[in-house]
């Protein structure tokens, strides 16, 4: 069963191996008299366990899937239920916005890692050493706190806050979703 479903909705990851190493992965979401709802696949990744969730713009199917290595890109799905139907959720431009929201010289490092339920996202990000070398005493390192809303059929960035030096989107973005609450 699909996790935060109605009951309806089965699923079943298939993955492709060499070695021990996954080489590509699909997900299908089944429906009722078992027909096909929605599918995802993507080479060199493995998809997590389906879920379905609610929120103020409808009812979702989050069919996540990443790389695998130190990149760890997402590359999973996004759909929305569109009465009967399913429409599928362009989760790629909040992305490319992100990486265009950073200052020069810094870049998504590993991630992001969306959390679609939450409308949130984070990512480690990177600035560029300078090209005479790396300060040792500098942490050219951090997180990126990411939150998103929908907009028609595709994914778009609220607010994205970055710090170097930081550990987790907490450290970044107080009011991050599940981050704890400080009181004065």
């Amino acid at each position: 069963m699909v996790a935060g479903g109605d009951k309806t909705l089965t699923y079943q990851v298939q993955e492709y191996r060499y070695e021990g190493t996954i080489m590509a992965g699909a997900v299908a979401i089944l429906g009722e008299a078992r027909r096909l709802v929605v599918s995802a696949s993507a080479g060199d990744a493995g998809f997590d366990a389906p879920t379905q969730f609610t929120n103020q713009f409808g009812t979702f199917l989050d069919l996540g899937a990443q790389t695998h290595g130190t990149g760890q890109f997402p590359l999973g799905s996004l759909f929305r239920r569109d009465r009967a139907a399913w429409t599928k959720i362009d989760v790629e431009s909040w992305q490319n916005d992100l990486g265009k929201r950073l200052p020069k010289g810094f870049s998504v490092w590993r991630g992001p890692y969306p959390d679609y339920p939450h409308l949130a996202a984070s990512a480690v990000v990177r600035q560029e050493p300078p090209a005479t070398g790396a300060d040792p005493d500098v942490d050219y390192e951090g997180y990126a706190a990411v939150l998103l809303t929908v907009k028609g059929n595709r994914l778009a960035v609220t607010r994205a806050v970055w710090k170097l030096g930081s550990d987790g989107p907490c450290a970044v973005m107080s009011d991050y979703p599940g981050c704890p609450i400080s009181h004065p």
